[in-house]
């Protein structure tokens, strides 16, 4: 909160590397890397590791609820009297998210969706670069959901982007409808490579491959939780056949919407010159085999 950046980093971290490791260093430690330019890469990994410490506090959490909710309805069943569950203050509603590991695609789809005739939740504070030419579509208010389930009230209507580790956060009163973004994870971890290298700017300290795993079991978590949830529904689309296939993902886009974008303006809206790393991805491939 006094703005000294580089020394919390350092303080989390320290807290992140105890065993067992402090959750919401892990959580302070995305946020504070996905400020810094060029931080995709930490702060994809400090979700990972931020998300499986949630999920072990949600199971022990749940576990406790239950025995709570036992113990109150012996004792009001020896008192003889009702127990009436506590209401939300948040009103449902449905909302409409594309989201994905940060590099698979996301920035691609909001554009599409914005030519399709949807309005988008965005403050426009990332402005477009050689990486993503056409714009960002963030809304850094997101990054805050867990700790404040009211925000999404201000979407109302609007598409959010919000990336992979945010799912776990979003408030579950509400019903998603989520278009998944899934890029092969060589592909990913070379186009942050790329955009790092771009930028002069420091990545994760892992190595190749155990930053490819860290994602692949984040992105497999993620995708898990909402199946099993109940809250989403999922329509997962693929980079590369996007882009090598416009009018077939876009029709599935469109089914899922309601039917009624402008699919020959999102179609538009795909250009095969900018899927840059795949060739990368696939000589590091067989480089590896």
């Amino acid at each position: 909160r006094l703005g000294f950046r580089d020394r919390a980093i350092q303080a989390f971290e320290t807290a992140a590397s105890q065993r067992p490791p402090v959750f919401l260093a892990h959580r302070w430690l995305a946020r504070l890397y996905k400020e810094q330019p060029g931080g995709e890469e930490k702060a994809a990994y400090h979700w990972a590791e931020a998300l499986k410490g949630a999920a072990r506090r949600k199971a022990l959490a749940l576990e406790l609820a239950k025995i709570r909710e036992k113990a109150r309805a012996r004792a009001a069943q020896r008192l003889g009297i009702s127990i009436e569950s506590k209401p939300s203050n948040i009103q449902p509603g449905v909302f409409t998210i594309v989201s994905g590991i940060p590099r698979s695609g996301t920035s691609l789809m909001m554009q599409m969706l914005r030519a399709g005739g949807l309005d988008l939740m965005t403050d426009n504070q990332r402005a477009a670069d050689v990486d993503n030419p056409a714009g960002y579509f963030e809304w850094e208010e997101i990054q805050r959901i867990s700790d404040d389930p009211q925000l999404l009230a201000k979407a109302n209507g609007k598409v959010i982007k919000a990336v992979s580790g945010l799912i776990p956060g979003l408030p579950s009163a509400h019903r998603y409808r989520v278009i998944f973004m899934d890029r092969p994870i060589d592909e990913v971890v070379a186009s942050q490579r790329k955009m790092i290298s771009r930028r002069g700017t420091r990545g994760a300290n892992l190595a190749e491959n155990k930053l490819a795993s860290t994602l692949t079991d984040h992105r497999s978590a993620i995708l898990r939780g909402m199946k099993t949830s109940g809250n989403f529904e999922i329509l997962k689309i693929s980079y590369p056949e996007l882009v090598l296939d416009p009018a077939r993902s876009i029709e599935r886009i469109n089914e899922f919407l309601g039917g009624n974008l402008d699919t020959a303006a999102m179609e538009k809206c795909v250009k095969p010159s900018l899927y840059r790393n795949r060739l990368a991805a696939e000589a590091s491939g067989a480089a590896r085999a």
